[in-house]
């Protein structure tokens, strides 16, 4: 297993504008593997995280009603790292490099 546990926050369907509702969440992720069992190699490869680990995502859900049954949804996403350096500097990744995600989706709903 990956060896994470976490906890979520969040607030759901706020809206300003009719059709329009957002959900927020803040979400922390921490690691629980010990880190002398764990190499370079599996953890970039396996996302393996050790309790020197953690990442906190801040994320934003918009939900646009179109139509009646056309909804498009923009999901934001922000990822902020704090990786073992030891382990990680022997890989590609480099710790301190935050990551982010959007996506646009289109749902019809019959």
């Amino acid at each position: 297993t990956l060896g994470t546990w976490g906890v979520q926050l969040g607030i759901e369907d706020m809206s300003f504008v009719s059709g329009l509702t957002h959900a927020a969440t803040v979400t922390w992720i921490q690691g629980t593997n010990h880190s002398a069992n764990a190499n370079a190699e599996d953890a970039a490869a396996y996302n393996y995280m050790t309790t020197e680990d953690a990442v906190v995502e801040l994320a934003l859900t918009s939900d646009y009603k179109i139509y009646k049954n056309l909804t498009a949804t923009l999901e934001l996403a922000y990822l902020i790292s704090d990786f073992e350096e030891d382990l990680y500097s022997k890989t590609e990744y480099k710790n301190g490099e935050d990551d982010w995600r959007a996506g646009l989706t289109f749902t019809y709903k019959f």
